[in-house]
């Protein structure tokens, strides 16, 4: 907090002893300490994260070879024909026990949205298993997707959010994984797998991510919105997706970001995030 120009009650001329300023020592002291810590703080956090990118570029390369592991000559992944893969999702909806991943690249395509596959993914939520999605920020940039990202959230479904995604793919507890046939090519049409190996690398994969994403959330008219909006930033995700996500007015946003910054003394964006790094939440 910075420090007010009205005098202090207890200052100069009040008859009763000031606590007086910090010798210059002791403050660049602290100072020096604080800035320290912070460096050690987002070097931990930096190798964290460079950990982690590594881990998913390698899962990544495994789930490129995985249809080297079948056995018999047979491929792990199979291709699904494109009229048989609404009707296969909503079965495995029906039949797969545990709960669901799914990695959307995009909102407007895809077997899930068949209607019969949609009721299949509510029933099973409303019976009690999970279902955790992760969306990219540009499913943010329409109000239609908002609607849509919303009503799931209201049905039940745990959701998070990254900058992008690379690929689309749902898990069906340990039973099944449906794909596109090329990685991040939704024109490649989609495989289906049930190797065991191949579902545990996608589900790791998912999980890998998951980690890393920020959960999606509306504004709550306290503090917290000002925590969930830094983190946000920290993605890298835009101001109107921002927006969109609290359900704020854009104006809103960018007014709270540049008094954030005037509460912590800071003239960028990032220096804000250097400032209030120390305590910023772990949401995994």
């Amino acid at each position: 907090m910075r420090p007010s120009s009205r005098p202090d009650a207890f200052g100069p001329g009040s008859g009763a002893p000031g606590p007086g300023p910090a010798p210059i020592g002791v403050a660049s002291s602290a100072e020096h300490s604080a800035r320290v810590e912070l460096e050690a703080i987002f070097e931990e956090e930096a190798a964290q994260l460079e950990l982690r990118r590594r881990e998913l570029a390698r899962a990544r390369d495994l789930l490129g070879t995985l249809n080297l592991f079948g056995g018999r000559g047979e491929s792990a992944l199979e291709h699904l024909p494109l009229e048989l893969a609404a009707g296969t999702v909503s079965q495995l909806l029906r039949e797969a026990q545990g709960e669901m991943r799914n990695l959307v690249l995009v909102l407007d395509e895809g077997p899930a949205l068949d209607e019969e596959a949609i009721r299949q993914a509510q029933a099973r939520i409303l019976a009690g298993h999970r279902h955790r999605t992760i969306y990219p920020a540009h499913s943010l940039d329409l109000p239609a997707s908002v609607q849509w990202v919303r009503s799931w959230a209201a049905a039940g479904e745990d959701q998070r959010l990254l900058p992008s995604v690379q690929t689309e793919f749902a898990v069906f507890g340990q039973d099944a994984v449906v794909s596109v046939s090329r990685w991040g090519d939704l024109s490649s049409g989609y495989a289906i797998s049930r190797h065991p190996l191949v579902v545990a690398v996608f589900s790791a994969y998912f999980d890998a991510l998951w980690s890393q994403a920020q959960p999606m959330s509306v504004a709550t008219g306290d503090h917290k919105d000002d925590v969930r909006l830094l983190e946000l930033l920290a993605l890298g995700i835009k101001d109107e997706a921002i927006a969109r996500l609290l359900g704020l007015g854009l104006r809103t946003v960018r007014r709270r970001i540049a008094g954030l910054m005037a509460l912590h003394g800071v003239d960028t964006r990032y220096q804000l995030g250097l400032a209030i790094g120390s305590g910023r939440p772990d949401s995994r």
